[in-house]
């Protein structure tokens, strides 16, 4: 017994050391890259610089020329930006804020598929698990090849979602009620296509555990927790949606970002296929839609027990024994079995009739992303293979042999597309490096986030080169103070005039010309906003307010916070209740 629990602490702590596999692409000189790198390296940037000028939360940028500025992240998910701020505050420079971000948010998607899976599993399981997770080929798709730092983000937050789910159910304290709305609120602000791709397996899951728990008491809490969880973001997520009209969403849904060009061909799913190209219709994609060998390894051994339990006549082998699972653990696994099944099928042209009729689903824009939920029901259910072993030395020689497997056969995945060590490349906040990488010199801002009022972004030729020139020869500007949702300016005007300044219109923009509100005209082509300037010198300001809808949101999210924090408290108090 004693060497058996000395092989037993010996194979979980070697096993950890290949947790440390993914930092060997970030001790590597220079910035690593990948498809969307120079973006979200311009948004991180915008994002500190909003903040330090005091704008939370962030909803405007200027981009890094003058006269291309939008309500970026009045829509676009904010939550990795907001994280990457963290370190930067805390004086650590850009590419290390970034890369220790990265990192940090890697593990900590470890960490809680480990708590989730340890609750059903054990701890061996839950490490299996979470190690599955951590190296799934979409995962390092999402990071070193598509550099989607939102998505990758979220995936991180979403199986504390199921943690928090399964640990209130197992000890009824409210702390994990407020741990569920936090995680919920995490995923959703990181990137909402998320939470809608994995709302289906939320579902269920509570479906499940409702079913277990014979409750509708423990129904109607977590139903409490999710809602306070949306609550959280409210800042967010309703001006996004009440507020999307006045943007020119078609754009998100239309081109390259038509699901249409984007569904799966069968055989993708398995094939070992690693490239550094991009999605394109048909099955001649440059990038790999696999979901990984030993996953489906995972999945076809989880088909066999589920199959042999109620087909097979005998149950016991010398090795394994299918009764360990339990009847419960048993519904699970087929459960998760049937949502891969569907979320397959997601991917696949057969499901083009969901696509083009359920509201929301082309927003998440690539049927392939479907590879997510996936990835986390398949390395969730690989710690149940453990539990049919009737020796401890063959669950830990399973345990051993899944973890290699893994190892070696993703192993070469971990690489970005390229690394930048030029610093004019990594500076955060220029199209230099798109330049680089792509070859495409010109990087504009993305056109469905643009105000609706913007028809078309302006020429070199009709561009400023600073924001502070006001397009007419009768003013000149004196001095000024620009952040992106505050400018002031001092201008001297020779004779009655109308000054152009290049920020383009948007619901909340206001102009106060000598501290008195004044009007703006935004009928052109651009967007501008033109005002009329009568001589003399002016003190002119252009301030983002929020509208009544976005105070509301903000109140909103202070108010679900204050619940969030009293959910530990109350439902504890009532489960005490409940079992005194």
């Amino acid at each position: 017994m004693s060497d058996t629990r000395f092989w037993h602490k010996t194979i979980i702590v070697l096993s950890l050391l290949f947790f440390a596999q993914i930092l060997g692409p970030f001790v590597k000189e220079g910035l690593f890259l990948g498809h969307d790198s120079q973006l979200h390296l311009i948004y991180l940037k915008k994002v500190e610089e909003a903040i330090r000028a005091g704008q939370f939360p962030v909803r405007w940028i200027d981009w890094f020329v003058p006269a291309h500025n939008q309500p970026l992240f009045n829509f676009y998910q904010p939550g990795i930006h907001y994280l990457f701020v963290i370190p930067r505050f805390l004086g650590v420079p850009n590419t290390t804020a970034l890369e220790a971000t990265v990192v940090i948010v890697w593990y900590l998607s470890a960490l809680l598929m480990f708590l989730f899976a340890r609750r059903h599993f054990g701890t061996l399981g839950g490490i299996l698990a979470a190690y599955f997770y951590l190296i799934a080929p979409y995962h390092i798709l999402d990071i070193f090849i598509r550099a989607a730092l939102p998505e990758f983000t979220a995936l991180a937050f979403t199986p504390g979602i199921f943690w928090g789910i399964k640990a209130y159910f197992d000890t009824g304290r409210g702390i994990y009620l407020t741990a569920t709305a936090f995680f919920v609120g995490a995923t959703t602000l990181s990137h909402p296509p998320t939470i809608i791709m994995f709302s289906p397996i939320i579902a269920a899951y509570l479906g499940y555990l409702t079913y277990l728990k014979k409750s509708l008491n423990f129904l109607f809490s977590i139903l409490i927790s999710l809602l306070v969880g949306f609550g959280l973001i409210s800042f967010f997520i309703i001006p996004a949606f009440f507020e999307q009209k006045y943007v020119q969403t078609i754009f998100m849904r239309s081109g390259y970002y038509d699901f249409h060009h984007h569904f799966v061909c069968f055989t993708q799913l398995f094939k070992p296929y690693w490239a550094h190209g991009t999605s394109q219709t048909g099955c001649e994609d440059k990038i790999s839609f696999q979901l990984g060998i030993v996953h489906w390894l995972v999945i076809g051994l989880i088909i066999f027990v589920i199959t042999s339990k109620f087909f097979a006549k005998k149950q016991t082998l010398q090795f394994i024994d299918l009764s360990l699972i339990s009847q419960n653990q048993y519904r699970l696994l087929i459960l998760f079995m049937a949502l891969i099944v569907l979320f397959i099928y997601m991917t696949l042209p057969p499901s083009l009739t969901i696509w083009e009729n359920m509201p929301y689903i082309p927003y998440i824009q690539y049927p392939w992303r479907f590879l997510a939920p996936i990835t986390f029901l398949s390395s969730f259910i690989a710690g149940a293979i453990l539990l049919i072993f009737k020796k401890e030395t063959a669950k830990l020689a399973a345990f051993a042999i899944l973890i290699l497997a893994s190892s070696l056969a993703y192993a070469s995945y971990l690489k970005p597309v390229a690394y930048a060590t030029n610093e004019a490349e990594i500076n955060f906040g220029n199209e230099i490096l798109h330049e680089s990488v792509t070859g495409i010199k010109e990087l504009y801002p993305e056109p469905g986030y643009m105000p609706r009022w913007t028809q078309i972004l302006p020429a070199d030729s009709d561009r400023p080169k600073s924001e502070v020139k006001v397009a007419t020869d009768s003013a000149k500007v004196a001095s000024y103070r620009l952040a992106a949702h505050r400018k002031e300016y001092q201008i001297e005007v020779r004779e009655p005039t109308v000054g152009r300044f290049y920020t383009h219109y948007f619901p909340g923009w206001k102009i106060f010309v000598n501290d008195r509100e004044v009007q703006p005209n935004y009928d052109n082509i651009y967007g501008f906003m033109d005002i009329p300037l009568p001589t003399g010198n002016h003190q002119i300001k252009l301030l983002l307010e929020n509208t009544p809808i976005r105070t509301f949101a903000n109140m909103l999210s202070v108010n679900f916070a204050i619940v969030a924090v009293a959910l530990a408290f109350l439902f504890d108090r009532a489960n005490r209740k409940t079992n005194g």
